[in-house]
């Protein structure tokens, strides 16, 4: 399979197609387009089957997801564990470490409380929270699909501290992988569970964590 920016004309490089979300990104352009207007070299019917959604083998989820079928439904448990989360903790620590404790640990030491001083500091608590969740997330965290019988719910967070969002299988209109561009470049992907209200998440997980999800979710709503 052959695709080429239609910005630039160069080739794109394997690793920046997606074929289950039809998209392909430009590395030079930094610009992410549709792959089915890409794809050269092929006919109509090869096309269609090269961007066919990939075959998940239910029976061998990847490194990091649980499956387990329950006497009264099924678990599904993928961890958003990543190494990239790594390099932010030297800068947690010295970013909100230096600036929280120049805010609101001068204020403890004087034993005076400063009204300016503290709603100053408040975009750097609110980032340094921010920061913390993410990087926990991205050591501990992990996303957990329960389903039993017609009631669905789908938790993201840490241990037992996270969000957990409800739905019936039988409300269930579909499931798909939403991709979005973001405004500084690269794009974000999450799985959407669609019905009266739309259910994301998702979107820490790396991309076989999320096909196997996607691919559980599809098969079980497509006995509803």
């Amino acid at each position: 399979m052959t695709a080429r920016c239609p910005k630039c004309s160069g080739a794109i490089a394997e690793g920046d197609l997606n074929v289950s979300a039809n998209i392909a990104r430009c590395a030079a352009c930094n610009e992410v387009f549709p792959l089915s207007e890409l794809v050269t070299d092929k006919t109509s019917e090869e096309r269609a089957s090269v961007l066919a959604p990939p075959v998940v083998d239910l029976n061998t989820p990847p490194a990091g997801v649980r499956y387990e079928q329950t006497f009264d439904g099924v678990i599904v448990s993928a961890t958003t564990r990543s190494c990239f989360v790594i390099p932010m903790i030297p800068f947690i620590c010295l970013w909100s470490g230096g600036s929280l404790s120049g805010i609101y640990g001068s204020q403890i030491m004087k034993g005076q409380f400063n009204p300016a001083m503290s709603l100053f500091g408040l975009p750097f608590l609110a980032g340094t929270v921010f920061l913390v969740g993410y990087v926990l997330m991205g050591i501990f965290g992990r996303v957990e699909i329960r389903l039993r019988g017609d009631d669905g719910e789908v938790f993201t967070g840490v241990g037992p501290i996270g969000r957990t969002k409800h739905f019936q299988l039988s409300e269930v209109t579909g499931v798909h992988m939403e991709v979005t561009k973001r405004s500084k470049g690269g794009i974000t992907k999450q799985i959407v569970i669609d019905g009266p209200t739309p259910i994301k998440f998702g979107s820490m997980l790396n991309y076989a964590r999320q096909e196997f999800l996607l691919a559980v979710l599809k098969k079980l709503t497509a006995k509803q």
